[in-house]
């Protein structure tokens, strides 16, 4: 890569970063957004979560461990 090439990569480069917004409506929703997540999980979230990990180990983990670990490594 030539000099020049480089230096038209950066050019342009910077010119596709100037005409972002400085602040984008996603920004100004992330609160919003957060609490149509914490919504969609439901208080209840933490809990499952918890539970499938007690069932994973309990279960999946060792199948994993045993037939996969030795030739995919871990």
């Amino acid at each position: 890569v030539t000099h020049s090439s480089q230096f038209s990569y950066a050019f342009f480069f910077a010119c596709c970063l100037s005409a972002l917004p400085a602040s984008s409506p996603a920004q100004e929703t992330t609160g919003d957004a957060s609490k149509q997540l914490l919504e969609a999980l439901g208080a209840d979230h933490a809990r499952k979560m918890a539970d499938g990990l007690k069932l994973f180990k309990s279960g999946a983990r060792e199948v994993l461990v045993k037939s996969c670990l030795p030739c995919h490594g871990g």
